[in-house]
């Protein structure tokens, strides 16, 4: 593993948040809720593929950024990762290069096992307001505790606050990530641009600058933000993802 840094919908698990109108990344990557990062560099194995500056050859390829969303760094690399939390190691290679996780969190509350019957089986709270809310001015203390409201959906929805938000993968269920790791770059650095839904931060990922807030725009495409709802409030009852 080389360790970069950077500034961090459900899947199978195995395969620094600020101001909505500011792009200044946020001070630690404790429990973001909305997306968690890899870069992988791949390294030419046959010939230069670029240069560099200096007019250096490079062999680097193919830069290749995997972002999977509702889930932080912790919750996937936690336990990947073997120095001190908040050690901010010197070195670059290999597990004892990145923080891992704390054994609590800043209220005091302990993790909980994220598996993928565990990520299916509720969904986390993805608006602004949440998320400021657990941010706390930066304390950090109201993921598990303290935060209110909830992001229901036709009366479906999970609890800004939840135990669910601070769970971490170990290796049987996020192996196969663990050995990209290993093998590439990871960045425990890179955090959402904006606080926030899916949609917000995958348009500013996009054209690089804030567009609006959470899910307020909708493609036009099949369906209604109505219908897509009502879908996930089924799902949500049936523990299942939405299409399953």
């Amino acid at each position: 593993m080389r360790r970069v840094r950077a500034s961090d919908d459900d899947v199978p698990l195995g395969q620094g948040i600020d101001d909505a109108t500011t792009a200044e990344p946020s001070t630690r990557r404790f429990v973001w809720l909305a997306s968690v990062s890899m870069v992988m560099l791949s390294a030419c194995g046959s010939g230069a593929a670029g240069s560099d500056a200096s007019g250096q050859l490079s062999k680097i390829e193919h830069v290749v950024l995997i972002v999977q969303e509702n889930h932080t760094f912790d919750s996937y690399f936690g336990r990947y990762c073997q120095a001190p939390s908040d050690s901010n190691p010197a070195c670059t290679d290999g597990p004892n290069c990145c923080e891992a996780a704390p054994d609590h969190d800043p209220s005091g509350a302990s993790p909980i096992l994220l598996d993928d019957n565990s990520n299916f089986a509720t969904d986390r709270d993805h608006r602004r307001e949440c998320e400021l809310q657990q941010i706390d001015n930066g304390k950090m203390d109201r993921f598990v505790t303290g935060a209110t409201g909830a992001d229901t959906c036709l009366g479906s929805g999970p609890d800004c606050s939840s135990a669910n938000n601070w769970a971490l993968a170990m290796s049987p269920t996020v192996g196969p990530y663990w050995s990209l790791a290993q093998k590439s770059a990871l960045a425990d650095r890179y955090f959402q641009p904006t606080a926030g839904g899916t949609a917000s931060n995958d348009m500013y990922f996009a054209v690089a600058q804030y567009q609006f807030t959470d899910n307020d725009q909708f493609p036009n495409a099949i369906g209604s933000p109505t219908a897509a709802c009502k879908a996930l409030a089924t799902a949500e009852r049936h523990n299942r993802t939405p299409g399953d």
